[in-house]
């Protein structure tokens, strides 16, 4: 019963639920975008808008403070297990805590994606690609008892986006939509089309903050299950909120945070009883950001056992460099500069802005490269990294931070600098040192 129609059809030869915020079976979601009634949930009200802004606020600066002691723990933990015997017992308690670590910064990740923090690197993308890539991965998530049914539109234009986190919102949707069916089964739709969206009908979207007016690619799924009641509705972009009982209740928030990233929303519909449809909106023109030329660095690695390697390769120019390290954690900053001494770097240490201007001035004809923290409090990484441009034009920098800085941090940076995402790797650091120091961006 699990088997799919047609994906490369906008039609199925199944019937689609007849849902509120469903199509009836004789209207394609592809030809006939606009939404039927009862899709738009009412709108939230001031307070409920207010909650939303101080959870994200909240979200943004947790994942911030969280990733800062995951990099201090990604760094000892490194300098550890170079230590250890090969054959060592303590060995694979601390890849344990090496995995629980990659775990936590993943969560951090949703939380910081929820929070409209989160990095996006954007291509042009073919929605129905995306989602037909997915085909076996969204039929094993299936039951016996479920059917699923694809309602993919023809020739969508292509959209700005990055395809993996378009992969896991897709993912969840579905995940979420069998749970709904229960044990009963039932019929899980995945849709595709272009919908209009005007002034009027921004307000219905959830996270449409950033959502213009325009034509908008979107991916929907809806099932046959329960549904919702307005209570479960009104807190179901809520982090770690769940009504499984099991689980971290970030799905939805991860969801969200994807379709704010593409400066798109989602629009939900659902009653008690009668199922649940998700549709998630993505521009066809996002606005674009400015990059003036300061390069950023690609995730690390892991390996199969999902642990970084935890001996770095030995960097390809001397390491008889000199680094000034400037950050307002303090473990962060030992750790760093532990990880560079171990390879040869002679260090200097800064823990904020004004005493790493102080440093320079009286190290800064030795000073090769400058690590530096955006956020930190007084004098914070672009005030510091604009008056280290004044003392030394050409001092090369790798700037360091849990989100991505604005425009005006890169019109100081230049292209002498870098920018190294936390929580960063012991390798990741290395190499990126490594590339700097070699002469790519002076």
């Amino acid at each position: 019963m699990r088997q799919p129609s047609d994906i490369n059809s906008p039609e199925s030869d199944l019937p689609a639920p007849d849902l509120p915020g469903r199509e009836p079976p004789d209207r394609d979601p592809a030809n006939d975008p606009s939404p039927s009634e009862g899709m738009a949930p009412p709108k939230v009200s001031l307070i409920e808008e207010e909650k939303r802004q101080s959870l994200c606020l909240l979200a943004g600066g947790l994942a911030h403070d969280v990733n800062n002691h995951l990099t201090g723990i990604f760094g000892n933990v490194d300098l550890l297990l170079r230590q250890l015997p090969g054959d060592s017992a303590c060995r694979p308690m601390v890849q344990n805590i090496e995995r629980c670590a990659q775990h936590t910064r993943e969560l951090m990740e949703t939380l910081r994606c929820f929070a409209g923090r989160g990095i996006l690197e954007p291509q042009a993308l073919d929605l129905n690609q995306v989602i037909r890539q997915m085909t076996r991965l969204l039929e094993a998530s299936l039951p016996s008892a479920a059917q699923l049914i694809w309602r993919l539109g023809e020739q969508l234009p292509e959209i700005q986006g990055e395809a993996e986190k378009i992969r896991r919102m897709a993912l969840q949707l579905t995940l979420n939509a069998v749970e709904a069916l229960g044990e009963e089964g039932g019929q899980v739709t995945v849709a595709s089309g272009i919908e209009e969206i005007s002034e009027a009908g921004r307000g219905d979207v959830e996270g449409g903050e950033k959502l213009a007016s325009g034509p908008h690619v979107f991916l929907e799924v809806a099932d046959t299950g329960r549904g919702m009641d307005e209570a479960i509705r009104r807190r179901l972009f809520d982090p770690f909120f769940s009504t499984k009982g099991r689980g971290r209740g970030m799905g939805m928030s991860m969801v969200l945070g994807v379709a704010r990233l593409h400066y798109g929303g989602i629009r939900v519909g659902s009653a008690a009883g009668v199922g649940t449809t998700v549709r998630a909106l993505l521009p066809l023109n996002p606005p674009e950001e400015p990059r003036p030329g300061m390069a950023a660095v690609e995730t690390p690695q892991t390996t199969a056992t999902g642990c970084e390697d935890a001996v770095p390769a030995a960097p390809a120019t001397p390491t008889t460099r000199t680094v000034l390290v400037v950050d307002d954690e303090h473990f962060v900053r030992t750790v760093a500069r532990e990880i560079l001494e171990a390879e040869g770097m002679v260090t200097f240490g800064a823990g904020d802005g004004l005493e790493a201007l102080a440093v320079f001035a009286l190290h800064r004809h030795d000073i090769d490269l400058v690590l530096l923290d955006m956020t930190m409090p007084g004098l914070d990484g672009a005030e510091t990294l604009k008056r280290l441009r004044q003392m030394e034009p050409g001092i090369r920098v790798v700037i360091t931070s849990g989100q991505q800085p604005g425009s005006s941090v890169e019109q100081v940076a230049g292209p002498a600098a870098v920018f190294l995402r936390k929580p960063y790797r012991p390798r990741q650091l290395l190499e990126t040192l490594d590339r700097v120091l070699g002469g790519d961006h002076v």
